[in-house]
């Protein structure tokens, strides 16, 4: 018999993807800052279009993923924004994003905050946050970890 919550888990699985894009775009900011000095803003605008779009593109992914979602009718909230370590995935991402804040903290404090790691840090607290809310919520239990235990 077909999973018949494929399509919500491939929706489930694209807004990921496109919110790892969103957080990806804080990483090439600094590395085409020196093109506004040349007068040159066609980057930016890419880059800004690029966080945008993949930013509404993840959204849409998760509300389809919620329409998606076959057989299961309490889901009503489909973000786990204050549950934590729900499941092992979740609890990684927890963990990630607890490191993430406190490294991007005592960087800003640190330093002055243009060094291209406080880039780096600042994307990882965008996606691991993002990962926290989905990985936490009642969609990924409903999608992923209600079909693991029903399997076992």
């Amino acid at each position: 018999m077909k999973n018949e919550n494929s399509k919500g888990k491939a929706f489930l699985l694209l807004s990921m993807i496109a919110f790892f894009i969103m957080s990806a775009t804080f990483l090439v900011m600094p590395l085409i800052q020196t093109n506004i000095d040349s007068g040159s803003n066609a980057y930016n605008i890419i880059i800004g279009i690029i966080f945008w779009l993949t930013l509404i593109f993840g959204m849409i992914s998760l509300f389809l993923a919620k329409k998606n979602i076959n057989g299961i009718k309490e889901v009503k909230r489909g973000i786990g924004l204050i549950k934590f370590f729900q499941n092992k995935i979740a609890a990684i991402f927890d963990i990630l994003l607890i490191i993430s804040i406190i490294g991007l903290i005592i960087l800003t404090i640190a330093t002055d905050g243009t060094l291209y790691i406080c880039y780096i840090f600042f994307s990882a607290v965008t996606f691991t946050f993002i990962m926290h809310c989905i990985l936490n919520g009642k969609m990924f239990n409903c999608l992923i970890i209600n079909k693991k235990r029903s399997e076992a």
